[in-house]
């Protein structure tokens, strides 16, 4: 924990450090000897534990900001959002969203591996699921699709099942068209920069995935009751929230981080009355 404005200096030299070997592909190498600000860089990372010295190589518990199988160098990615997001605070900024190609791709490596986990632990316990999405014609619904990581992770994981990815980003967009084309997936996932507020199918997808804390409020209400008419019978929505609103426990204030990418804590349920 920072205690004074020359330890958050510190903090923030540390992450730039942290991005520039992720870029460099050093974060598990010896710098070159010709590289002397990659080798400070290092020996900067040595000293906060981090990396360990010999042989060089992330400590656990930065190895285990990634999902299995995506590569260190996608902690560039992770340092420039972060980067951004804080820059976008201190402009004064109410929202933010990724403005560089590798940023999207960076949340779709990390993030898709991480929200398909969920998926599939939370729908072991949903009648019919997860064979529903085994059926001919099965389709899904990815809200704020990123770089379609979601999608492409489904898709591979339930070869008849097809897909269609939202967002309002065009970098977003452009960059999961990419993805979804390399991952020779054309035919079964769409890409479509459309808002949420403006899903015009009926019952048409079998599940359904929003992460309400990139969502305004009033964005998700509007949004809510035409998810529930895209939705087939028994089909299930899932909702990606800072906390649940069912729990009695007292409601976590939004982040700054969350009311930058739009999003909200959700209030403190009230006590019944009856």
């Amino acid at each position: 924990m920072a205690r004074s404005l020359n330890d958050v200096q510190a903090n923030v030299l540390v992450l730039g450090a942290l991005g520039r070997l992720a870029r460099q592909g050093l974060l598990d190498q010896p710098a070159p000897v010709d590289d002397p600000v990659a080798a400070a860089c290092q020996r900067l990372l040595i000293a906060t534990g981090l990396l360990a010295p010999d042989p060089v190589r992330p400590n656990e518990s930065l190895a285990a900001v990634l999902p299995p199988g995506v590569p260190l160098a996608a902690l560039g990615g992770y340092v420039a959002a972060t980067l951004q997001l804080a820059t976008a605070l201190s402009a004064g900024a109410t929202t933010w969203s990724p403005d560089e190609p590798e940023v999207v791709r960076f949340f779709g490596q990390a993030n898709g591996p991480a929200v398909n986990h969920i998926l599939a632990q939370l729908l072991t316990d949903v009648p019919g699921f997860p064979d529903r999405l085994d059926r001919p014609g099965a389709a899904f619904l990815d809200v704020g699709a990123g770089a379609a990581g979601i999608s492409i992770g489904l898709c591979r994981r339930h070869p008849e099942l097809a897909a269609v990815g939202l967002d309002i980003n065009p970098l977003s967009v452009r960059v999961a068209r990419s993805a979804v084309a390399t991952a020779g997936l054309n035919d079964r996932i769409e890409v479509r920069e459309q808002s949420v507020t403006d899903v015009y199918e009926v019952g048409a997808y079998d599940l359904l995935w929003v992460p309400q804390p990139f969502l305004p409020p009033a964005v998700l209400a509007a949004a809510l009751p035409r998810l529930r008419r895209s939705a087939r019978p028994g089909a299930v929505l899932v909702m990606g929230s800072p906390r649940h609103p069912a729990t009695r426990c007292r409601a976590r204030r939004p982040t700054s981080s969350t009311c930058c990418w739009a999003g909200a804590a959700w209030p403190r349920p009230r006590r019944p009355t009856c």
